[in-house]
């Protein structure tokens, strides 16, 4: 599972957004309801964007080493 956020605008489509290190990737949600009980589900209409940008968040933080900033910020040579 993907932790994201879904808006549901007064007009317009329902939305999913995944937070992409301060940049929002989003795609629209289709919605189903059960005509007997009326429980919700979303269905994402592009889920492979989500996943490329989750994919891509995953493998910064796997390749990124212990101590180092990510924004390259420390990326200077230590003396000794």
């Amino acid at each position: 599972m993907i932790d994201g956020t879904l808006a549901l605008p007064i007009l317009g489509r329902a939305r999913f957004a995944y937070n992409l290190r301060g940049r929002s990737v989003e795609t629209d949600v289709d919605s189903r309801m059960c005509a007997d009980c009326g429980a919700l589900t979303f269905t994402a209409t592009d889920p492979a964007r989500i996943r490329r940008a989750h994919a891509a968040i995953e493998r910064l933080t796997a390749t990124r080493r212990p101590g180092r900033a990510l924004s390259g910020v420390g990326d200077e040579p230590r003396s000794g």
